[in-house]
């Protein structure tokens, strides 16, 4: 009898060694883990459209209107929640070409992304076409905190000069302002912000949308070149590639 335990024993102990040994050929990669939610925010976001939604449980949008950007302003529309809250922020900035905003805010959207990642999606659209909307959206549990960063950095990145330097590697100097959006700065952040942002009530948010989507949407063939940010730290060369390839 006590041999028969003993064997048990040692076979229970074997097992145990196996499941240890064998458990991080299980794990997921960084890279596998982001591949799922970027698989994710798509269908929530095809999901949102569908229901002519701007936002949804899981999914906030921003729309960046640069129409009056001769007039050295830039205007989001944030949409968070399945209720759609609207948020409408103008944004002051200095006099510059439509193609440095894109480029900057390209720039600054790939950070971002870099700075949630793996379980969270950012994206951005419209940066390739003749309209003058860009769309960003967030997705994964840090969403408000993206969205949050991409609006109220929004002025700070076009009054700034692009962003050359990369979150894996460590800011430089001119691009230090970034830092604050950062996961470990952002709760204080958000804990210390005004809330100044001006909130459209339900009766005025169907004139809002009329406004601003006149030329937004887009056909299968233009949603197949939205991109969602998915590299784990983007080279900088593959980011002067994109902005060369979309902006310019």
């Amino acid at each position: 009898m006590r041999k028969l335990q003993k064997q048990k024993l040692a076979l229970a102990l074997v097992l145990v060694m196996m499941f240890i040994g064998a458990s991080p050929a299980f794990a997921l990669s960084d890279g596998d883990i982001h591949m799922k939610v970027l698989e994710n925010a798509k269908t929530e976001r095809d999901r949102v459209e569908l229901t002519g939604n701007y936002s949804g449980e899981h999914l906030n949008q921003s729309i960046i209107d640069i129409t009056y950007l001769n007039q050295n302003t830039v205007t989001s529309y944030t949409y968070t929640g399945d209720n759609q809250n609207l948020v409408i922020n103008t944004h002051n900035i200095n006099s510059q070409t439509i193609s440095s905003v894109r480029n900057k805010l390209t720039r600054f959207v790939f950070q971002i992304r870099n700075m949630y990642y793996p379980h969270n999606a950012v994206s951005i659209s419209g940066i390739e076409q003749d309209i003058n909307t860009v769309r960003t959206w967030t997705y994964g549990p840090d969403k408000d905190k993206t969205m949050f960063a991409i609006v109220n950095g929004l002025r700070e990145c076009l009054n700034n000069e692009p962003i050359m330097s990369n979150y894996s590697d460590g800011f430089s100097d001119n691009d230090i302002w970034i830092e604050k959006y950062l996961p470990e700065n952002i709760d204080a952040l958000m804990q210390n912000d005004q809330n100044k942002n001006k909130t459209i009530s339900s009766s005025d948010k169907k004139v809002s949308k009329n406004i601003t989507t006149q030329g937004y949407y887009l056909d299968d063939e233009e949603k197949n070149k939205l991109f969602w940010i998915f590299k784990i730290h983007t080279p900088e060369w593959l980011i002067n590639f994109l902005i060369l390839k979309f902006i310019t």
